[in-house]
């Protein structure tokens, strides 16, 4: 699950992300391994073009590179 917050700035063209991504107890992870009984939460901070309803993203997750897209239900306000 993810939660967050986003900040564009309109006149630079770009949008800065902060949150956090949850993992439920024993997720298997796309970086190998599993969540344990726990879970894991991990939070992030990244800044890119501001999107119209898609996001692609390059990070860092357990030392292993991840890319991720994220879909947008409405157009980010401007």
């Amino acid at each position: 699950m993810y939660e967050g917050v986003y900040w564009p700035n309109m006149t630079k063209g770009k949008v800065t992300y902060a949150g956090c991504v949850r993992f439920l107890p024993h997720t298997d992870l796309i970086v190998g391994g599993t969540t344990g009984v726990e879970g894991l939460t991990r939070p992030f901070k990244c800044t890119g073009a501001i999107p119209s309803s898609d996001a692609d993203f390059k990070f860092t997750f357990e030392e292993q590179p991840v890319e991720a897209k994220m879909r947008f239900v409405n157009p980010l306000p401007g």
